[in-house]
């Protein structure tokens, strides 16, 4: 279980509020890294820097929800609470 606050959840969205999950086809979470100014997904567990969760729009494009600074158990349980608020499926990309 993590010790996320309920504002922490939310981020990396505008104002750290929920978002409308209907533009949404499903959720990811991925390790990240940062090279300089620029964020990096796609990354493996061990090599993760941190950990986010996006959300697949249904044109295709990503948004970043939550950005988890913690092991990657805590990232998945963030994730999956995520999926289970929004009904949307979960993948686990690290």
């Amino acid at each position: 279980m993590s010790n996320f606050r309920i504002e922490q959840y939310y981020n990396c969205c505008m104002g750290r509020k929920e978002p409308n999950w209907s533009e949404y086809s499903h959720l990811v979470l991925e390790g990240c890294i940062c090279e300089g100014e620029n964020i990096c997904g796609g990354i493996d567990r061990a090599g993760a820097e941190f950990f986010s969760v996006y959300g697949r729009l249904k044109n295709g494009a990503s948004k970043a929800i939550t950005d988890i600074i913690s092991s990657v158990d805590v990232a998945i349980d963030v994730a999956e609470k995520h999926a289970e608020r929004s009904q949307l499926r979960l993948d686990v990309l690290c």
